[in-house]
């Protein structure tokens, strides 16, 4: 979910053209093809009335198809011997499981050039994966440690982004995605970007994290290690926001190319964490943000993603076949308007923390408890990752970039080094010194030098990968904005270590609501009541007022922090604190209301 300025970059790249073979059925013109949970109908007419048989011929389910002749059934039971029947009825198809994957030779198959690829996964639905290489590099070089950036911003936009700074290219990727775009191939990382179906130039309808999008992640994760350029046949993914969160899905499918994962700034349900924080429909960023996906997900060139309208602008006949299903994109908006509950049918396989006690693979997350896009909730869901035995978290105040904050930069490099890469981790002198002007790029604000790793100086992996392991897995990094560099400058000045999450040597507090305000850990000796009058006009409704809004990752946002009026709402506070207090991890208000 990060957002950043818009910058762009590159020469264009040479697009390869990847196809492995389809499942799908057709009769006269009309195809019909099984996904996981769906089947889709492709080259049907306009308004063409569509039933869906089972293999008894019974009607399983009936719809419409759209003006680009397609229409996606939902919710379809696993199986085979599903039809279509429309102006006429399709050869019989499998709808797919969640319960199996393909064969290695699937993934063997597919050959992946550098620049543009595009690729058919499990249900025939062709994704867009752009291969980037170290600057210089070519793959015959290889064979290279290689990340995949997954996401559903403009991930696989052909054009580099180094060089794109402060022009305005449509076919250069999203600043959102500069892990893959930019800093990876600087640390000597090949990177694949991929793009989420519904999307950009990839095919299908968009979904935001449902079932096909989860195991799309599965089929470009194996399809990458089955490379020949890359290292060990294993790869990591990297990525802060909507290409953090993306890594917990995919690593839950257990994919086995995958060697490790570094998400940053995730969130860890969809309705809970983000939609309805708190049982309150979030109207504010996740709004503006689901509305911005919606919009991402039309059709090209009508609508859609710049590097879309681009290349079909151009005529690149992929991209211009994979809009045809555009039209079926479930509508977030709807969705969450539909669902003031948290309906298990709907949110439980969106949710990044039904994957998480999956995860087996090495994981370093890094996230900020005041993080103002995807929340602080994510910490409620750590704990199912104990039984993994290679996780650290890294936590901190912050706001949604500060996961790319020089406190935690340097550990992350390593981790991917010595998890993913097999080497020892060394930091470029290049990346070294474009830390400062990173930070100013990402946040308006100074920052903390970068520093180098710990290991450079060392020649045994095996040796720097055991220290590593000492670590603290839970690092909690205190007063980041309070550094030397400035008040609101990027970096923690101190942090505390411990063991595990939830930390064993925190002693849960309950303080009880008392008379005049108090807060206090003694239960009240009698029961005793507050009251308001309600005045919205009371008090600012927004803390960052107008383009302030956008000043929130400054070194100093303009916030408007306002007491609470006289009689126009209720606030309860401590006492005087007699020594400090360490605040980390979820609390919870239990209150019961009464109305007249």
């Amino acid at each position: 979910m990060l957002k950043i300025r818009s910058v762009v970059l590159g020469s264009f790249a040479a697009l390869a053209l990847v196809a492995v073979a389809a499942g799908s059925a057709s009769a006269a013109g009309m195809t019909a093809s099984g996904s996981i949970g769906q089947a889709y109908v492709l080259g049907a007419a306009d308004g063409q009335a569509l039933t869906l048989l089972n293999a008894r011929g019974r009607t399983v389910a009936k719809g419409t198809a759209d003006r680009f002749g397609s229409f996606i059934f939902q919710n379809v039971a696993a199986g085979s011997g599903y039809k279509v029947r429309g102006a006429s009825t399709t050869r019989a198809f499998k709808v797919l499981s969640t319960k199996s994957n393909p064969p290695a030779a699937f993934f063997r198959g597919i050959k992946l050039k550098q620049g543009l690829n595009y690729v058919k996964v499990r249900d025939g639905v062709e994704i867009a994966m752009t291969v980037r290489l170290p600057a210089g590099k070519k793959l015959s070089d290889g064979p290279f440690p290689t990340l995949i950036e997954y996401s559903g911003y403009q991930t696989a936009a052909p054009h580099d982004l180094l060089g794109a700074l402060g022009s305005n290219d449509p076919l250069a990727p999203a600043t959102s995605t500069a892990i893959g775009s930019l800093i990876a191939p600087l640390l000597d990382f090949a990177v694949v970007s991929v793009q989420m179906r519904g999307s950009g130039c990839s095919g299908g309808a968009f979904d935001l994290f449902g079932l096909p999008t989860t195991f799309d992640g599965y089929d470009a994760v194996e399809t990458v290690a089955a490379q020949s350029w890359v290292k060990g046949r294993k790869v990591g993914m990297g990525g802060i926001s909507f290409s953090g969160i993306t890594q917990l899905f995919t690593a839950g499918t257990q994919p086995p190319g995958l060697a490790a994962i570094a998400p940053m700034s995730v969130t860890d349900d969809t309705y809970s964490a983000t939609g309805y924080p708190g049982g309150i429909n979030n109207s504010g960023f996740a709004l503006s943000w689901v509305k911005e996906r919606m919009s991402d997900a039309v059709p090209a060139p009508e609508g859609g993603q710049p590097w879309a309208k681009a290349l079909v602008a151009a005529g690149d006949q992929h991209c211009i076949a994979n809009q045809k299903l555009r039209l079926q994109t479930r509508d977030a908006v709807k969705v969450i308007d539909a669902n003031p509950f948290r309906t298990p049918g709907e949110f439980d396989q969106r949710s990044a923390a039904a994957w998480m006690s999956k995860i087996k693979v090495p994981t370093f997350l890094i996230g900020q408890f005041q993080d103002e896009q995807t929340g602080g909730h994510f910490a409620q869901s750590l704990g199912l990752l104990a039984k993994n035995p290679n996780v650290w978290l890294t936590l901190q105040n912050g706001v949604h970039a500060d996961s790319l904050g020089p406190s935690t930069f340097t550990r992350w490099v390593e981790f991917l080094n010595l998890f993913v890469a097999d080497r020892i981790p060394k930091i470029s002198p290049t990346v070294l010194g474009l830390g400062d002007q990173l930070y100013r790029l990402l946040a308006d604000a100074p920052a903390s030098p970068v520093l180098q790793s710990r290991f450079a100086s060392m020649t045994n992996v095996a040796a720097a990968k055991a220290r590593f392991k000492k670590d603290p897995r839970v690092r909690l990094l205190m007063d980041n904005g309070a550094g030397p560099q400035g008040l609101g400058s990027i970096g923690a000045t101190w942090e505390l270590g411990y063991s595990a999450w939830p930390i064993r040597e925190v002693k849960p507090t309950t303080y009880f609501l008392g008379n005049d305000g108090a807060l206090s850990p003694s239960k009240p000796p009698a029961s005793s009541s507050a009251s308001y009058t309600a005045d919205p006009s009371a008090r600012p409704q927004q803390t960052l007022h107008g383009s302030g809004a956008g000043d929130d990752w400054k070194a100093q946002p303009r916030y408007d922090w306002a007491p609470l009026a006289a009689n126009k709402g209720v606030g309860f506070t401590t006492a005087a604190l007699s020594k400090d207090m360490i605040l980390a991890g979820s609390s919870s208000l239990d209150l019961y209301l009464k109305s007249s």
